[in-house]
């Protein structure tokens, strides 16, 4: 996996690691994940998406 942060920002990241609480720096890593991943999510390829219309009612058992 990549760094969640670019590279120009280790000496600032390194700050914020040693100066904040680790829950605190492990929350706002997966906060910052959670946000990019909807963010790739809503702006990505169409086929990444997935389906957003609902089911049609052939797909259904009767």
């Amino acid at each position: 996996m990549g760094l969640l942060y670019p590279a120009d920002c280790k000496k600032s990241r390194d700050n914020f690691v040693s100066n904040c609480r680790p829950t605190w720096v492990k929350h706002f890593d997966r906060q910052y994940c959670a946000k990019k991943r909807v963010q790739r999510l809503l702006d990505g390829d169409e086929d990444r998406r997935g389906p957003i219309s609902l089911p049609q009612p052939y797909t259904f058992k009767q």
